[in-house]
């Protein structure tokens, strides 16, 4: 049996590339927010002032959580462990369910363009991402050709995110900004289906800490503001 751990330095470009795409969506979904809550109000000195105040605000609690979020992620990085015998692969860390993942039902092993390794099953929930970071890699690789091949990831998983990200934040920016019911109706329906999956995928999954997974139900508050104008609409349009 051998157990890896990550490199503790290797967390800090963990931090670069977690932050190089949180900031840019964070702060639009922060100013697109701030945009439809003040689209229909007049351009008067006090909605200037609220303005003034809310952005700054605003960017304030985004960077805390931020800086929360990252606190926490630490916490994980330094304490996964990945044991391997000649059996079973599991996973340990922090704030997240364990995983193990059986030899016979390891179903592919793929390397991803950063140099990730990612355990799959037949569950979608039942995974293992094995950072490039890991100590002994060498070593690692060895092991792991016990249980199987490993391949090459196609495609670039987190552009496919990033598209996905500012495709929800235009269709948001449409739904709340649009007057037309034949506009809102549909992309209001699309929205709801979206932040529904989004929420019981946040819940099923076990690469996700407790307190996002707490967190999650802030989608809810959404969901309700949106249902709430689709009912507005519909009214409107069956009238």
């Amino acid at each position: 049996m051998r157990t890896f751990k990550l490199k503790p330095e290797g967390f800090k470009e963990h931090q670069q590339k977690a932050l190089t795409r949180a900031i840019p969506i964070t702060l639009l979904a922060a100013l697109a927010g701030l945009y439809i809550s003040s689209i229909n109000e007049s351009t008067d000195t006090s909605t200037v002032d609220t303005l003034a105040f809310l952005i700054p605000f605003s960017l304030l609690i985004l960077g805390f959580g931020l800086f929360l979020g990252l606190k926490r992620q630490k916490d994980m990085w330094l304490s996964y462990e990945l044991t391997i015998d000649g059996e079973t692969i599991t996973r340990t860390q922090n704030n997240v369910p364990t995983v193990t993942i059986d030899k016979n039902d390891l179903q592919e092993m793929l390397e991803t363009r950063q140099g990730d390794i990612l355990l799959k099953t037949g569950q979608r929930t039942n995974i293992i991402n094995i950072p490039s970071s890991v100590q002994d890699r060498a070593e690692l690789l060895n092991s792991l050709a016990d249980f199987g091949q490993i391949n090459k990831q196609p495609g670039n998983k987190s552009i496919m995110t990033l598209i996905a990200s500012l495709a929800s934040l235009g269709l948001m920016l449409v739904f709340f900004v649009s007057t037309e019911p034949a506009i809102i109706i549909p992309s209001g329906a699309i929205l709801i289906i979206g932040f529904l999956w989004s929420f019981f995928e946040i819940q099923k999954s076990k690469q996700i800490d407790k307190k996002v997974k707490r967190g999650s139900y802030l989608i809810f508050f959404l969901l309700f503001s949106i249902i709430g104008r689709l009912v507005i609409e519909l009214k409107i349009f069956a009238s």
